[in-house]
C-alpha cells in the first residue's frame, strides 16, 4: 500500500548500522505526509522530518527525487545524438 516500499531501500551502509537514505533511494519522497504526527518534526538525527514529502525511515535524507524525462523526450535525444555520431568538428583556421 501507500507508504510501503517492496525494494531495496539503498541505506548508506547496514552493514555498519548507518540506515541513512543514499541520495539514490527510491524511499525519499515516498513517505505519506498525513501520516507524520507533530510530535515528530524532527528525524532521528534531529534534522528537519520534512524536506518535501517526507521520506520512508526514520531519517530524511535532506535529497528531492528528480523528475524522470518522458519516454517520448528520451527518444527524441537519442534521435539527436544518434544524428550527432558522424559529425566532424572542423577546425578554423
Amino acid at each position: 500500500g501507500a507508504g510501503t516500499l517492496l525494494v531495496n531501500p539503498l541505506f548508506v551502509n547496514r552493514g555498519s548500522g548507518n540506515y541513512q537514505l543514499s541520495p539514490a533511494s527510491p524511499a525519499i519522497d515516498h513517505g505519506l505526509d498525513a501520516a507524520l504526527a507533530p510530535a515528530f518534526a524532527q528525524d532521528l538525527a534531529g534534522g528537519p522530518r520534512r524536506v518535501g514529502t517526507i521520506d520512508i525511515g526514520a531519517y530524511e535524507s535532506g535529497f528531492s527525487v528528480v523528475p524522470a524525462l518522458p519516454r517520448s523526450a528520451l527518444a527524441v535525444l537519442a534521435a539527436l545524438l544518434a544524428g550527432m555520431a558522424g559529425w566532424r568538428l572542423r577546425r578554423r583556421h
